[in-house]
C-alpha cells in the first residue's frame, strides 16, 4: 500500500473526506519537481472555494467542527446542530433558521423561541406573554387557581389545593374544628349562659342550643350552614345528619328527662317545673298570681 495515501486513514475524532482521483500517484522516490506538482494538485482540490469548511493539513484533511459531508459526498457543506430545530432547519453550526425566519439555537412550534419571558408550571410563551396551563394564572403562570376559593384564612398553594390555618380543614378550609365554650344567650353583644362541662366546635354549638361560641365570643349565624339547626354535616359524606342533643351536650335538660327528636329534643320536667327558655334545664314554675 502506498505510504503517502495511508496518511488519509480516518481518525475517530474527525470526519474524513475523500480525495478526488488523480491521474497519477507520486511515489516516495519521485523527483522534487514531480512532488511539487502532485502537492499543488492536492492542495488545489482541498483548499479552494469549491471545498469550504475543510480543516487539517494538506496531507490530513477533515471537516471542520460543526460540519459534515452529504451522504456519499465529499464536501463539508452540511451544518451540525446540537439542539433540535423543530419546525425550522439547521443553517449553520448550532444555529437554526426557524419558521419565522429568526435565527435561534433551537426552534419550536408557534415561535416559542421569540419569547423573552419565562413561563412557569407548564405555561407556553406566545408573543412575549404566557399562555398558562389549566390550574395556573398570572403574568408568568406562577399563581395557582382554586376554583372554589379558600375560606377562613386559607391560601391557594396549588390547583384546587388550599393550605388551611390552624383549626380549619377541608378542601376549601370550610370545616372548623376549633373547640371552645358554648353560650346560650347574647345580651348587649355579651355572651352569657355558658354551658358547663362542655367544650365543642362552633358548628356543634350553633347547630344545637348555642347562640354564641368561643373565646373571644363569636355570635352564631341566624341559620347554620350548610345544615339547618339540629343537623350537622357528616364528616365523610357531607350529608346532614341529626344531632342527638341528649347525649352530645352534657347537662342539657338539667333536672328533667331529655328525649331526642329529629332536628331537636324535648325536655320533660317533673311536676312543678318547666323547661327554661333556652331548653337547657328545668326551672321552678312561677307561683300563680
Amino acid at each position: 500500500k502506498d505510504v503517502f495515501w495511508s496518511q488519509f486513514s480516518a481518525s475517530p475524532s474527525v470526519i474524513p473526506i475523500s480525495i478526488p482521483s488523480v491521474p497519477a500517484q507520486a511515489s516516495p522516490s519521485a523527483k522534487p519537481q514531480e512532488m511539487r506538482m502532485f502537492t499543488k494538485y492536492i492542495y488545489s482540490h482541498l483548499f479552494t472555494p469549491n471545498r469550504p469548511n475543510v480543516c487539517g493539513s494538506r496531507f490530513h484533511s477533515y471537516c471542520c467542527p460543526g460540519w459534515k459531508t452529504l451522504s456519499g459526498g465529499n464536501q463539508c457543506i452540511v451544518p451540525i446542530c446540537r439542539n433540535s430545530c423543530g419546525d425550522g432547519f439547521c443553517s449553520r453550526p448550532n444555529m437554526c433558521t426557524c419558521s419565522n425566519g429568526q435565527l435561534s439555537p433551537s426552534c419550536g412550534g408557534g415561535g416559542v423561541q421569540s419569547c423573552n419571558i419565562r413561563c412557569m408550571n407548564g405555561g407556553s410563551c406566545m408573543e412575549d406573554s404566557c399562555s398558562c396551563a389549566k390550574g395556573y394564572t398570572g403574568n408568568h403562570c406562577g399563581q395557582p387557581v382554586c376554583d372554589s376559593g379558600c375560606q377562613n384564612g386559607g391560601r391557594c398553594i396549588g390547583p384546587n389545593r388550599c393550605a388551611c390555618v390552624y383549626g380549619f380543614t377541608g378542601p376549601q378550609c370550610e370545616r372548623d374544628y376549633r373547640t371552645g365554650p358554648c353560650f346560650t344567650q347574647v345580651s348587649n353583644q355579651m355572651c352569657q349562659g355558658q354551658l358547663s362541662g362542655i367544650v365543642c366546635t362552633k358548628t356543634l354549638c350553633c347547630a344545637t342550643i348555642g347562640r354564641a361560641w368561643g373565646h373571644p365570643c363569636e355570635q352564631c349565624p341566624a341559620q347554620p350552614h350548610p345544615c339547618r339547626r339540629g343537623f350537622i354535616p357528616n364528616i365523610r359524606t357531607g350529608a346532614c345528619q341529626d344531632i342527638d342533643e341528649c347525649s352530645t351536650i352534657p347537662g342539657v335538660c338539667d333536672g328533667g328527662e331529655c328525649t331526642n327528636t329529629a332536628g331537636s329534643y324535648v325536655c320533660t320536667c317533673p311536676r312543678g317545673y318547666i323547661s327554661s327558655t333556652d331548653g337547657s334545664r328545668c326551672v321552678g314554675e312561677s307561683p300563680a298570681k
